[in-house]
């Protein structure tokens, strides 16, 4: 496996890539990556089970 000397700009034309095959805006696809990232390490955190998701805010 290829070792990343910067996973932040990796992980950024990744998802820069990902929204060209897509057709979709840039922004969007991460604003949803950001999104899932945050709600990943919330639940893996310490406080993870203060949190409840619900669906319909």
């Amino acid at each position: 496996m290829k070792q990343v000397s910067n996973m932040a700009a990796s992980v950024r034309q990744r998802l820069s890539n990902l929204a060209k095959e897509e057709k979709v805006d840039f922004s969007i696809i991460l604003t949803r990556y950001s999104l899932e990232r945050f709600l990943y390490r919330l639940g893996n955190s310490q406080y993870s089970d203060q949190f409840l998701l619900r669906h319909n805010i």
